[in-house]
């Protein structure tokens, strides 16, 4: 023991040389069964490192007393800790999943693997691996097994001679039971685009295959994700080649400005090859023409667009040219620095149109400061209303001058200064937050042109601690649900994500820092429909928060060609159905069944009404009752 008084009985110098005759023995026997017999048999004895030991490569500290019961292998450099008892590491975890194709049906022999999750949504993403990265193979049941990856979010993917249509990220919060990966033989296909009513050709036709919805899939396919396809094209000739997922229930999508849409099975693209004819948008086939100015003269590069379908940039001469739209629309144009120029209801009559930039964007100057008036520094400012286009991006992006970050407007300074400019000459109220925290700050109204607008940070704008708790309609708690506090801007591309936790298995949570206003708070579990709200209109003074969730029930519909359903619920508002996951990557209050039918959606059990209308005509109504253990196909007859 370290400490103890040394031994001063007449036998002590017999004791110390025997120990020490032992230790120079064992020292002998371990420096040779290490150094003269380093390859040593598997039934061999292992090594004093195997076994758990650290050897110290210098010397006891000068004044430490050197216990007698030290490894007799020590030498005087070279002293064995007591071994540390190391718990041996957890083996990777293996993760099951199966590869099917857009029926459902099991696929064999499909070569597999990871691919990071940021790769596979960025475009020009491959549909497939190449062969050394696919470390599986899918059974006759299409089963596979695999290593989880070590760190990040990672895509499950198809390899070669294989196309991914939907695959499973991992990991998915919340859980998941079993990975899944659809996927489709790939084709490639050659063809042309014409005009349908005077059989010349068309160039720059956008060709995308249609992932998101795979109608013949028989079940909802929640926590799977599209792979970002890049379209292709025709070139001058019309011309085009793509290599085209061959499944059931994936359609081609030929899209050009001016143009009907139009979806092609890709099983009619069988053969390898295809030709597609378009229809004007407008039955008399006639044209809108139009010039853009400024007082220098015509302008290049003017981004002008027609309603929700159409959208140019102006040519050298600074001249456009659109389709007849089917019904009067919204015309804008948007130039960097200018007032963007916005026209209502161009239609039939506008045959010539002469559009003149004259007056330069407006901005907005202020300050953020705190509530005990320290400036603050760093923080992003957006709209809250901005105007937006047909591409659902604000009016505000394209006339903006200057240089600014592309997820926001502006940025306070240091003294807490800012400048949001690019507007138009109207009211907005300003948004500015914290992107750490996502604490916000809504300003009133505020006319453009306006300067030293003041906002301030209120000093309780953090919750300490938010306790709530999750239940379903009949007051069962919901264990493992998410809980995620979320921001969305109109700059930033995706919403941000703040604060998170899941409930335990009595329903409750605890959510840390969480902002007190302007974030928005959502509930996720699957099998239950989302559930999101304004923080503040779902705090309550004195109680924790009570948040109810909705099951889901699958349901697919069956019906005429291109008929829309909607479906209601009890008091005759509308709801949404979504195609395969709680993410809201594809969720809509209005379904057409394209070919006849629909994919497999999920609808929340208050569903009370089905309706289905063609145009603006409604054909017809009925009542729905859905039961979330069993799926559901309603049949729409024929009109």
């Amino acid at each position: 023991m370290l400490g103890a008084p040394m031994n001063t009985s007449p036998r002590a110098p017999f004791a110390v040389w025997l120990v020490s005759l032992l230790l120079l023995i064992a020292a002998a026997i371990w420096s040779w069964s290490t150094f003269a017999a380093p390859d040593s048999s598997p039934g061999d004895a292992p090594s004093p490192r195997a076994a758990g030991t650290t050897v110290r490569e210098a010397a006891a500290p000068q004044g430490t007393t050197v216990p007698a019961a030290v490894d007799a292998a020590a030498t005087p450099r070279e002293l064995v800790t007591p071994a540390v008892t190391t718990p041996p590491s957890p083996p990777p975890a293996r993760l099951c999943g199966r590869v099917l194709d857009s029926r459902g049906l099991a696929l064999a022999g499909v070569p597999i693997g990871w691919m990071p999750a940021a790769a596979f949504q960025r475009p020009q993403a491959p549909l497939s691996l190449a062969e050394p990265a696919c470390v599986a193979t899918s059974d006759l049941q299409g089963g596979f097994e695999l290593t989880a990856p070590e760190a990040g979010e990672h895509v499950l993917v198809t390899g070669p001679g294989w196309l991914t249509l939907r695959s499973t990220a991992w990991p998915t919060f919340g859980g998941i039971a079993e990975l899944l990966v659809i996927a489709a033989e790939g084709k490639q296909v050659t063809g042309r685009t014409t005009r349908a009513d005077d059989g010349t050709t068309l160039a720059d036709v956008s060709i995308l295959p249609s992932l998101l919805l795979l109608t013949e899939f028989p079940r909802p396919l929640e926590h799977t994700t599209v792979p970002f396809v890049t379209p292709a094209a025709s070139d001058a000739e019309g011309n085009f080649r793509l290599l085209v997922p061959l499944a059931a229930g994936v359609d081609l999508i030929f899209s050009l400005a001016g143009f009907e849409r139009r979806r092609v099975p890709s099983l009619d693209a069988v053969t390898g090859h295809l030709d597609v004819a378009l229809a004007p948008l407008s039955p008399t086939a006639g044209r809108i023409h139009g010039r853009v100015t400024d007082a220098a003269g015509p302008l290049e590069g003017v981004r002008v667009q027609l309603g929700f379908d159409q959208q140019t940039l102006t040519d050298a001469r600074g001249e456009f040219a659109f389709e007849l739209p089917r019904r009067p629309s919204r015309l804008i144009a948007s130039r960097r620095g200018w007032m963007p120029i916005v026209l209502d209801g161009i239609g039939a009559d506008a045959k010539e149109l002469d559009l003149r930039f004259e007056r330069r964007a407006l901005t907005i100057t202020g300050e953020l400061r705190s509530a005990a008036g320290a400036p603050v520094p760093g923080w992003r400012l957006d709209l809250v209303d901005p105007l937006r286009d047909c591409d659902h991006r604000p009016i505000e992006l394209d006339s903006r001058d200057g240089e600014q970050p592309a997820e926001c407007l502006a940025l306070t300074d240091a003294e807490g200064r800012f400048v949001v400019g690019g507007l138009a000459d109207r009211s907005y109220q300003l948004l500015a937050y914290d992107p750490a925290t996502l604490v916000a700050v809504v300003s009133p109204p505020v006319a453009a042109g306006s300067e030293g607008i003041a906002l301030t940070v209120p000093a309780d704008a953090l919750l300490d601690e938010l306790r709530g708790i999750v239940v379903d309609r009949r007051g069962n708690p919901v264990a493992d649900a998410g809980v995620q506090a979320w921001l969305s801007t109109p700059s930033a591309g995706n919403p941000l994500s703040g604060a998170t936790t899941t409930t335990a298995a009595d329903g409750r949570f605890v959510l840390h820092n969480a902002p007190r206003r302007g974030v928005r708070l959502g509930i996720s579990k699957p099998g239950f429909v989302y559930a999101v709200q304004l923080m503040e209109q779902w705090l309550t003074t004195g109680s924790e928060l009570r948040v109810e969730l909705q099951r889901l029930c699958a349901v697919r519909v069956e019906g005429p060609a291109e008929v829309v359903v909607e479906f209601l619920d009890g008091d005759g508002n509308r709801l949404h159905a979504e195609s395969h996951s709680q993410s809201m990557m594809f969720s809509t209050n209005a379904v057409t069944l394209h070919g006849g039918k629909s994919p497999v959606m999920v609808l929340p059990e208050t569903t009370a009404t089905m309706r289905w209308r063609r145009g603006d005509q409604e054909l017809g109504r009925k009542p729905v009752s859905l039961d979330p253990s069993a799926a559901v196909t309603l049949l729409i007859a024929g009109d």
